[in-house]
């Protein structure tokens, strides 16, 4: 199946600025988001953003019988637990009932799965 890429619009930045505090350099936040704010962050962009796939993220997801759309959904709908730091960055596992995705920001308008799975 294909993954199909599209140009990110830009998320206006009222949006962002209530969400997130960025360093000079976009990639790095300053602070953790509270679960909420990366709720709404991650909602925003996958609405308005791009988001990108890891090639762990795909091996696990043909693993365990997730698609993409299965994970959009959950990145559309799902809610998200505090951000834990991981070398470089902090990634957050957005979850449903059934199932959870590892997101890592890479800018206000862009994040990459790192991993998914399905709740047994």
């Amino acid at each position: 199946m294909p993954i199909r890429c599209r140009r990110p619009k830009p998320i206006p930045s009222k949006a962002i600025e209530s969400v997130m505090n960025v360093t000079e350099d976009a990639a790095h936040f300053e602070e953790a988001l509270t679960p909420d704010q990366a709720t709404t962050l991650v909602r925003a962009i996958v609405r308005d953003g791009a988001v990108a796939w890891s090639s762990q993220a795909l091996k696990k997801m043909r693993s365990c019988r997730l698609t993409t759309a299965d994970c959009h959904n959950v990145l559309r709908r799902g809610v998200s637990d505090p951000g834990e730091l991981v070398r470089r960055g902090r990634r957050y596992r957005i979850h449903t009932v059934r199932a959870c995705v590892v997101v890592a920001f890479r800018s206000e308008t862009e994040l990459v799965v790192v991993s998914a799975w399905r709740k047994q």
